[in-house]
């Protein structure tokens, strides 16, 4: 258990927390990936994560 580093800096505690839509949240979504199609328009329309 040594070598599995802190455990509040693992990948999946990043993801734990308010929702990532959420003002003041620094909760990181669950995406594929990081391109233009993947939550870029996030919030603008319903197609892409979420819409406010």
């Amino acid at each position: 258990v040594l070598l599995r580093g802190p455990k509040n800096s693992r990948e999946a505690v990043k993801h734990f927390g308010r929702a990532p839509g959420v003002p003041h949240s620094h909760t990181k979504p669950y995406v594929r990936a990081k391109g233009r199609k993947f939550e870029k328009a996030r919030g603008k329309r319903n197609s892409r994560g979420f819409r406010v």
